[in-house]
């Protein structure tokens, strides 16, 4: 006798590793939110070697654009973490463009 009425189990999907997961989906910003000091103002910009003078202007005025829009929130937990981004943003324009912190260009 056959059993074609047994169903057959559903096998059950495997998760990634929660390491891998949480490295593929850490922003710069979500970086920021949960940063100790040990992270330095390059991690939190993303900014790495290889990079020309160019590409980290454009890219550091990008995430002051950004980061700028978001300190102005009513909510507390992103205008907190763009006040962190919007430094690091600043220390980094100062190591790797010379660009004092008053300064308008970028």
């Amino acid at each position: 006798a056959a059993n074609f009425c047994r169903p057959k189990p559903i096998p059950t999907p495997t998760a990634p590793p929660t390491a891998a997961l949480t490295q593929a989906t850490v922003t710069p910003a979500r970086a920021a939110a949960t940063a100790s000091a040990s992270i330095t103002p390059e991690a939190l910009c993303n900014i790495h070697e290889g990079m020309s003078r160019d590409e980290i202007r454009d890219h550091l005025a990008r995430l002051y654009r950004r980061h700028n829009r978001a300190a102005s929130s009513l909510e507390d937990g992103l205008r907190q973490e763009a006040e962190r981004m919007l430094e690091a943003v600043v220390q980094c324009r100062e190591k790797f463009l010379g660009v004092p912190a008053d300064s308008k260009e970028g």
